[in-house]
């Protein structure tokens, strides 16, 4: 017995893509907008880090990659883009993919349409609104549920399934059972009476917000914060799905902090 032919090719395309990523140049150029790295601390060791933690999303694609026995994407949407931390890694890796970054911010889109090369999609705090332009093979979302509201939560999914393509693979990040350690211990995500209000909700009912109450800042979104949400939690928000098949969900597997759901646009009972 051996392992199959399928999971040969997928192993070797999977290298193809890892060789891409390093013969491809990668963007450096880092717009003095970007809020994902502080410009007056150490700046070294902060871009070191900016770089590493776009570059570990990377992995974790290549991991679906793997999980999904996916071979290629050739659309591909990073959502929130920001400004392009992921968004410059995945244009390297997948140059021959179309590439779409989206964003509620008009210049964090700009910016990734001018220096990475994506397609800008203004997104809509109302993800039952929001219509893409295409369907996506692969569609990574770093950061976003983390700072939504149940409902918002559960929107965000729903918008994600009906925007893959068949057999297309969702990449979501998550506020998950480390998080409460993490604001208590490492770095705070809010004050600590704000974030009690969403660890009460977390510890009996696996999903908690609090909303940090900055509208000047977030000034496109009426509610934003942070969600703190159960694997348990997560995995019932997608099981009634059956157009998907959920892949994996792997705790503190992004920068060692946030955990991932990987999932795929492949029915449950097909």
């Amino acid at each position: 017995m051996s392992v199959s032919s399928e999971f040969i090719d997928i192993l070797a395309a999977v290298g193809q893509v890892e060789r891409n990523y390093e013969m491809q140049p990668l963007s450096t150029e880092i717009s003095p907008d970007d809020d994902m790295i502080v410009a007056d601390a150490d700046w070294e060791r902060e871009k070191s880090h900016y770089f590493s933690v776009g570059a570990n999303a990377l992995e974790i694609i290549l991991e679906a990659m793997i999980l999904c026995r996916v071979a290629k994407f050739e659309s591909i949407l990073d959502v929130p883009s920001g400004f392009g931390r992921v968004t410059r890694h995945l244009r390297a890796a997948f140059p021959d993919a179309t590439l779409y970054a989206s964003d509620l911010y008009q210049n964090r889109i700009d910016f990734c349409a001018q220096a990475l090369g994506a397609k800008p999609v203004k997104s809509k705090e109302d993800f039952a609104q929001i219509v893409y332009p295409t369907g996506f093979d692969l569609i990574w979302c770093g950061s976003l549920l983390t700072h939504l509201a149940a409902s918002e939560f559960q929107s965000a999914l729903d918008l994600f399934s009906r925007s893959l393509n068949p057999d297309g693979v969702a990449i979501v990040t998550l506020h998950g059972r480390h998080s409460p350690y993490f604001h208590h211990n490492k770095c705070k995500y809010l004050p600590d009476g704000s974030f009690a209000l969403a660890e009460r909700g977390f510890r009996k009912a696996g999903f908690g917000y609090a909303d940090y109450n900055m509208p000047r800042v977030y000034s496109e979104q009426k509610a934003y914060g942070i969600s703190l949400s159960a694997p348990s939690y997560v995995l019932k928000c997608l099981e009634k799905d059956e157009s998907l098949r959920v892949k994996a969900y792997v705790e503190r597997h992004w920068d060692d902090h946030q955990d991932v759901v990987i999932f795929q646009k492949t029915p449950i009972n097909l």
